[in-house]
C-alpha cells in the first residue's frame, strides 16, 4: 500500500509539473509590445526584400514589348496581434498579416522596361505566424 501511495504521488507530482501555465496580463502586454516591434522589423525586411527582388528581375519578351515582374509588399502590417496558447514552451503566438503585390515593368527594351513606373498586377493577403519562446518571436 506505501508503494502505491508513493507511486501515485509521483504521478501527480509529474502531471502537475507539465499542466500549462496560464500567461499572466504583465506577461501578455509585454509579448504584445515585443511583437510589435518584431512586426515593424519584420516589415522593414520585406521592404528591402522588395528593393532586392526589382534588381533581380528577369524580362521577357511578351506582345512586342519586354515584361518583368517582381513581388513587392505592403510598407504597414493590416494586423499584427498576438494569442495566448497555454503552451509554457511557447506562450504565444503572433499573427502578422500584410499584402504582397505582384509588380510589372514594361518598356521597348530592358532599359526602358526597368526605369518605367511599377504597375500592380496582382495582390495576395498574408498570413505569417510566429511563436513566443518566452524571450523572442520565432519563425
Amino acid at each position: 500500500m506505501r508503494r502505491l501511495k508513493v507511486f501515485l504521488s509521483v504521478i501527480v507530482a509529474g502531471t502537475l509539473a507539465l499542466a500549462p501555465v496560464a500567461a499572466t496580463a504583465d506577461d501578455s502586454e509585454t509579448a504584445r509590445q515585443s511583437f510589435r516591434k518584431f512586426c515593424s522589423s519584420w516589415m522593414t525586411k520585406l521592404e528591402k526584400r522588395e528593393v532586392y527582388n526589382a534588381k533581380q528581375m528577369s524580362f521577357v519578351r511578351k506582345e512586342g514589348r519586354v515584361v518583368g515582374e517582381y513581388a513587392g509588399y505592403a510598407r504597414k502590417p493590416m494586423s499584427c496581434e498576438i494569442k495566448a496558447t497555454g503552451v509554457p514552451a511557447s506562450p504565444f503566438i503572433g499573427k502578422l498579416r500584410y499584402e504582397e503585390w505582384l509588380y510589372r515593368k514594361s518598356g521597348a527594351s530592358p532599359t526602358g522596361a526597368r526605369s518605367s513606373e511599377p504597375e500592380v498586377v496582382g495582390a495576395t493577403h498574408v498570413l505569417e505566424i510566429f511563436r513566443y519562446d518566452g524571450d523572442d518571436w520565432v519563425y
